[in-house]
């Protein structure tokens, strides 16, 4: 069963050791939401204000090929695309702004994509941080699935984190009900001139 190096412990329990102690579990295996295909499915907040957090850990967790790095992050930064990559999943029922916040990785960074395919995305915010925490307000409109990537800068980048959203009231030029959607009339209004 398992070869007893340490002599004088009966092998059944250092099995059971490893078997019960959840931490060793994870730095054996690759988290199960390691790749965007398999991304983990979170709800959002409906109240405003009130904070909805998850726990996570990229511990084993792989880049995603082909990476996504970015130059020109929104707020600012590098976003790298190389570091041991975890992603989310979720698809709000209404329109609304969430902070979404990363905290525990040492220079924590998360991408936000909106499309029904991993492979068929376009980028909503990208955002990269240091000192162990980042977050942006991100508009998100109804009914559209999202994809939420979050990672440390680099490969070696990896501990557990805390992966938390509020919704917050949108700022009037990023409420997605406004900039997302567009008004046509017919017949085009048109200028009279007054003599």
């Amino acid at each position: 069963m398992f070869k007893n190096t340490l002599g004088s412990i009966p092998s059944f329990l250092l099995a059971l050791f490893f078997i019960l102690n959840p931490h060793l579990q994870q730095l054996s295996a690759q988290p199960s939401n390691d790749s965007c295909a398999m991304a983990k499915v979170i709800a959002l907040p409906l109240a405003f204000g009130d904070p909805l957090s998850y726990p996570g850990h990229n511990i084993g967790a792989t880049p995603e090929i082909p990476a996504s790095n970015s130059s020109n992050c929104t707020p600012g930064g590098i976003f790298s695309g190389l570091g041991a990559d975890v992603w989310y999943t979720f698809t709000p029922d209404r329109a609304m702004c969430v902070r979404v916040e990363v905290n525990g990785l040492q220079e924590p960074e998360f991408s936000v994509r909106e499309g029904s395919f991993c492979t068929q995305t376009a980028g909503v915010a990208c955002v990269a941080g240091t000192g162990g925490t980042v977050s942006e307000v991100v508009s998100l409109r109804a009914n559209q699935t999202y994809f939420l990537r979050v990672s440390g800068a680099n490969y070696n980048d990896q501990d557990y984190f805390n992966l938390s959203f509020t919704r917050v009231g949108c700022p009037f030029t990023d409420d997605p009900c406004l900039i997302l959607d567009h008004l046509t009339v017919s017949p085009e209004p048109s200028i009279a001139m007054i003599s």
